[in-house]
């Protein structure tokens, strides 16, 4: 067997062992720690290294942007915000009574039916209150404690609980609790149409001093929620729950239902832990300060979340940072609900490539933060860019997980279904581990000028492009892509770096587009590519340059191009007579050693191979057809015995690309080394 071949089967059955371990302890932990164990920043053995590949990696958009990673990474949470205890002979009871309240120590007084709370402390409040308000006004320099010990409040047309002032609130789900709030929508905002899901909010109106809170809970200070009890939020008027500076979750059940975004936190979100299940009609979670460069970030530590969102999942103006977590999200009605685009002829397309094979017209460069080029990228790397955070005004963004500067996960499970992008950054996208499966409606996952991919198990499973960046660079784990357009495509100069990792694309476009140049010097890459000749397995404007790992990439031949000339690994470019999707094609050596076992999914007539088995003189022969008994994975056929085919060519690897032409195919394409005109 080769060598190589069994090196790629000894180390996939290590991470599929590797991953079944995980899931499995996720399985057992789940029900005893609200679906997953978390850990915190100071606990993440990689943190620094995220900070040092996103800042020295020169993957971020702008300077600023690096604050908010900075921050977001080393965002701490504070002793208090895990404090759910008190002193119950020292905090204020509340006993709520339909319409009457009834205060039972100091710090607080009923005025009808609002519990107005002046003095900090702990104030302990159970029963239910009708068409009424808890409103807390202690001074700026001052905390307050609200245990939710069994409560239900309803009003209309204000928040059911209003921290005018505080220097921080606390809000505690008492062990056991089961508690509802809710903001229903006033008669005249009714009337006004105030609670309309189809747009996505904006935080304008939030920034006057005079703002008119919006929220169920809604807290002009920080806010901490935390506990083990249970806590429904009804927010049929607009906001779920708004904090207008820090905003801290680290426990509790929460049901969150809004008419508007569900969870709301200016300067910052950040979750060490709990259970969301969240119903919003624009975001589930938004963070939107542009005030300074270190806040507007969302930070993440672990947690269970399932999410249906009319837009954004979790959208972050600055930084998105996850370490931990299980998240279901849905975002626009997911995939299916893609939006209509219109190719360069105006033919329609709703997530299906055109029959002519027209390519749909692009998404409108970024309006917000302007990114910074990265080294070897093109001074415009937005050309091929879906749209970005600053959507425009009369179209909601509908993304499963989007930040305006930088997303960094390094762990958490992720099953994303969006009418638009999966996961989206106006900057720069680092995945270092974590699992993956995403449905979009446009771009698997988008990053206007950087995607890095370090580790993970990586699965879009329906895309309109797989994975699109001015740069791309992906160093390890598992990476599977389906597109009914491209499969990679960058628009930097040197767009694409292969340095490790399995990859596997499986493309109705271009498998890999490159606007300009790329590299391939380890890893594993996979290329189930188109069927129309219009397209190419492989795809690039200036040089693929080969130096290692193995490329074995299939389909048409009209546009067929092999790794460049200048290539230091060898490499056979092979036209082959039309063969149906499923034909077993391997190449061997005089000897019999086997190169490569390949099964395309669809239709080919063309085959790349680029392997450091390939030896220069010596002469190879490539079969089609037969059977095998090796393990196959995404293709790729290992160990076992291969019985039966037809030899379709033979040729003598001479060069850094080689090619070879079966009597009776179209020798097409680019060749080697050769440059398709245009893009």
């Amino acid at each position: 067997m080769n060598p190589l071949l069994k090196k790629i089967t000894q180390a996939r059955k290590f991470r599929t062992k590797l991953i079944a371990l995980a899931l499995a302890g996720v399985l057992t932990l789940g029900m005893l720690a609200g679906c997953g164990q978390t850990q915190s920043v100071t606990e993440t053995a990689a943190g620094s290294q995220v900070v040092e590949t996103a800042v020295d990696g020169t993957v971020l958009a702008a300077q600023d942007t690096a604050a908010a990673v900075l921050a977001a990474q080393g965002f701490e949470f504070d002793e208090e915000d895990f404090l759910t205890t008190w002193e119950a002979a020292s905090a204020t009871k509340v006993a709520l009574n339909g319409t009457s309240i009834t205060v039972e120590g100091l710090g607080a007084a009923a005025e009808g039916n609002t519990l107005k709370i002046t003095a900090p402390g702990t104030y302990v409040l159970s029963g239910t209150l009708d068409q009424g308000q808890v409103i807390v006004n202690v001074g700026s320099d001052e905390a307050v404690r609200l245990v939710l010990n069994g409560v239900t409040i309803t009003n209309q047309g204000a928040p059911a609980i209003l921290i005018e002032e505080a220097d921080r609130a606390y809000m505690t789900l008492a062990e056991g609790s089961i508690n509802t709030l809710t903001m229903a929508a006033s008669t005249a905002a009714e009337a006004q149409g105030a609670s309309d899901t189809a747009v996505e909010e904006t935080e304008d109106s939030d920034d006057a001093a005079d703002s008119v809170p919006d929220g169920v809970i809604y807290s002009k200070g920080d806010l901490t929620l935390n506990g083990s009890g249970s806590l429904t939020v009804n927010g049929s008027a607009k906001h779920g729950i708004v904090g207008r500076d820090d905003l801290r979750i680290t426990g509790g059940v929460f049901d969150i239902t809004a008419a508007s975004d569900a969870v709301r936190g200016k300067d910052l979100i950040a979750i060490h832990s709990g259970e969301f299940k969240i119903v919003a009609g624009a975001d589930a979670f938004q963070s939107s300060s542009v005030e300074e460069a270190d806040k507007g970030f969302i930070v993440i530590e672990g947690g269970c979340f399932q999410i249906k969102a009319g837009a954004d999942g979790l959208q972050a103006e600055t930084a998105l940072v996850i370490e931990d977590g299980d998240f279901d999200i849905e975002s626009g009605g997911g995939s299916v609900n893609a939006v209509q685009k219109a190719s360069q002829d105006g033919k329609s397309w709703n997530g299906d490539r055109p029959a002519d094979g027209t390519r749909p017209q692009r998404g409108t460069p970024p309006t917000g933060v302007a990114p910074v080029s990265p080294e070897g990228a093109s001074e415009e790397p937005t050309v091929n860019s879906s749209e970005t955070v600053a959507d425009t005004e009369d179209t909601s963004s509908t993304k499963g997980l989007k930040a305006g500067a930088a997303v960094v996960i390094t762990g958490g499970t992720f099953a994303v279904d969006s009418a638009d992008d999966g996961l989206h950054s106006n900057g720069s996208i680092e995945i270092q581990a974590g699992t993956f499966e995403i449905e979009s409606g446009d771009d698997g996952i988008h990053a206007d000028v950087s995607v890095l991919i370090l580790g993970g198990d990586v699965e879009v499973r329906k895309s309109y492009e797989g994975l699109e960046a001015a740069q791309v660079t992906i160093r390890g784990g598992d990476v599977s892509l389906v597109s009914s357009d491209d499969g990679i495509n960058t628009s930097g100069e040197k767009g694409l770096s292969l340095e490790g990792g399995f990859v596997t694309v499986n493309a109705e476009g271009d498998g890999i587009d490159l606007n300009g140049s790329g590299s391939m010097s380890g890893g594993t890459l996979l290329v189930h590519g188109p069927t129309n000749s219009g397209n190419g397995a492989m795809d690039y404007n200036g040089d693929f340059v080969q130096s290692g790992g193995l490329l074995i990439a299939s389909g048409s031949s009209g546009m067929a191009q092999g790794p460049s000339a200048s290539s230091t690994e060898l490499s056979a470019l092979i036209f082959l007579t039309n063969q149906t999707a499923g034909t077993l094609v391997r190449v061997e050596a005089e000897d019999g050693t086997v190169i490569a076992v390949f099964r395309p999914a669809k239709a080919f007539s063309s085959l790349v191979i680029a392997s450091p088995e390939f030896v220069s003189g010596e002469t190879y022969h490539a079969y089609v057809g037969g059977s095998s008994t090796g393990e196959e994975a995404d293709g790729l056929v290992t160990g076992g015995e291969v019985t039966g085919g037809t030899e379709a060519v033979s040729f003598e690897i001479s060069g850094s690309v080689t090619q070879a032409v079966q009597e009776g195919a179209s020798a097409g394409g680019m060749g080697g080394g050769m440059k398709r005109p245009g893009n």
